[in-house]
């Protein structure tokens, strides 16, 4: 069971240590420690813990919320125009299975959390709160969307052994695909990787960030009203899912379908962040519920999971086995909607996602494709995804949101011709 304990034994240091293949890379490793140690008090303010009690959360306060202005935006992730990529092999297309032992293990006792303060057109009536620069007085309306702390997610990488995903996925097929398939690289090695790379193409993909982009989609989304009740909606590459949760916000019938090339990312960024926004929003629970000592912590745990589970699947691997494990039987069991964000980096995967687009939305649905113009170090742009679109010639495709920045921001509309 996890305790939620931030602490690193002897065992654990070892482990992290054996990662380093370099005196150098042992000495970032150790700093990464110490630095994270340090930081723990800045964020154990404001958490979640799964046994329900509000003595255990504590809200923000409005004074604090006011004085965020737009560098929160610009903070929340590395812009993705100064990208590392490194080479990596495969991972398959599966589905994560909610009530398996990984998991319901993967959920810490306590979810340390943060606001996303996403910024929206003035008079628009998409926001749902409003911040007040202290310095300036000047007003901004934004959306705001529950996610899990980065350095939260990292702590419980660098804790956890692991053993759960080494017995489960070492020679257990896919129940599926009948297929036996690999889920990645474990907690401590992505955390090195993510550390030293932003990307390492076929091993990690970007998905502990919340990227510009998928700000962006969120704030399209909201001013952009319509109506998504028993709609089928999938995000490709969701990271923190800010986007596809944020539609699981505004309708207690849409089915929102997520994928990233991690397991870790779904388990560990993805799934905490659907449930802060969903079943265990911090702004929703009780002033007061007694617990019973006798409880079994996991009871609730399968509980929200299985809750989860009726709105949502979690599929992780590589985009090209994505649609035949999905098995659409007929158009209408396709997609009404897909949405997809800082995705298009590298020019060498545009065919496999574009191919995923085409082959999983339905006729009269619409695919939203967030991306910067351009992505520096890795060769990937708009321009070159459009026309692979155009030359194909099954979408219409245009602009239908523009942000002006060092690197411009777009977002493409695809539907299909008629």
């Amino acid at each position: 069971m996890f305790t939620g304990t931030y602490g690193f034994s002897s065992h654990k240091i070892t482990q992290l240590l054996k990662v380093s293949h370099s005196l150098s890379e042992a000495l970032c490793t150790i700093n990464f420690i110490l630095t994270s140690l340090t930081s723990i008090h800045a964020y154990l303010w404001r958490m979640f813990k799964f046994n329900f009690s509000a003595d255990d959360l504590e809200f923000d306060d409005p004074l604090v919320a006011e004085q965020q202005d737009d560098d929160e935006v610009d903070q929340i992730s590395k812009p993705l125009e100064d990208l590392t990529v490194s080479e990596g092999n495969l991972i398959p297309a599966s589905l994560l299975d909610l009530q398996s032992k990984t998991c319901y293990h993967s959920l810490p006792s306590t979810l340390h959390y943060e606001l996303a303060h996403i910024p929206v057109t003035k008079g628009s009536g998409a926001a749902n709160a409003v911040l007040t620069t202290v310095s300036t007085g000047a007003e901004k309306e934004v959306v705001t969307l529950y996610k899990r702390n980065l350095e939260d997610v990292k702590f419980q990488m660098a804790q956890e052994d692991d053993e759960f995903d080494v017995e489960e996925s070492a020679n257990k097929p896919n129940e599926i695909t009948g297929t036996t398939t690999t889920s990645g690289p474990g907690g401590v090695e992505m955390l090195a990787l993510a550390g030293k790379s932003d990307l390492v193409k076929g091993v990690y993909e970007g998905g502990l960030k919340t990227w510009e982009c998928a700000l962006d989609l969120v704030a399209y989304l909201a001013e952009n009203k319509e109506c998504y009740d028993a709609k089928k909606v999938l995000e490709l590459g969701c990271g923190s899912a800010l986007p596809g949760i944020y539609l699981l916000t505004q309708s207690s019938s849409v089915k929102v379908d997520l994928q990233d090339y991690n397991d870790q990312v779904l388990k560990l960024v993805t799934l905490p962040n659907v449930l802060l926004n969903t079943h265990i929003r911090p702004d929703q629970q009780p002033v007061e519920e007694e617990k019973d000592e006798n409880d079994n912590e996991e009871i609730p745990r399968k509980a929200l999971l299985q809750k989860v589970g009726l709105q949502s699947r979690f599929f992780m691997g590589d985009w090209a086995g994505l649609v035949d494990l999905l098995d659409f039987k007929s158009d209408d069991d396709k997609y009404d909607l897909i949405l997809t964000s800082e995705t298009i980096y590298a020019e060498e995967s545009h065919m496999k996602l574009y191919t995923t687009i085409k082959n999983s939305l339905k006729r009269g649905g619409k695919a939203l494709v967030a991306a910067k113009t351009f992505y520096f170090g890795v060769g990937g742009d708009i321009l070159s995804f459009r026309r692979l679109i155009e030359k194909d010639g099954a979408f219409d495709v245009k602009v239908v949101f523009s942000a002006q920045a060092f690197v411009r921001r777009e977002i493409l509309e695809l539907t299909f011709k008629a």
